[in-house]
């Protein structure tokens, strides 16, 4: 892999040292990544009438279309994603 290339790791999980944030920093170890932890960033989840235009998704999205990898990282509940990570993944497209 060309080390020019940027890896982002979008971080979906309520446990700031659980067992998926153990893994994303085993990664690291061995591929450099940024980390995006989505508990530091208040995301809204959609509303028809855009109230949630001043939440932190569109900087973030825009900081995330600079990587040239997303690795999104959650654990697994109930057979889904977390909770964190369904808000980002569904609040509104980004363009």
């Amino acid at each position: 892999m060309d080390s020019l290339l940027k890896t982002a790791i979008i971080l979906g999980t309520a446990r700031a040292e659980g067992n998926t944030h153990k893994l994303v920093k085993c990664y690291q170890a061995y591929q450099a990544a940024d980390v995006f932890f989505l508990s530091d960033y208040a995301i809204s989840m959609f509303d028809y009438e855009h109230r949630n235009q001043e939440d932190d998704f569109i900087n973030l999205a825009k900081m995330l279309l600079h990587y040239d990898y997303l690795i999104f990282a959650t654990p697994m509940y109930w057979y889904s994603m977390s909770g964190q990570m369904k808000v980002f993944l569904t609040v509104y497209p980004i363009f």
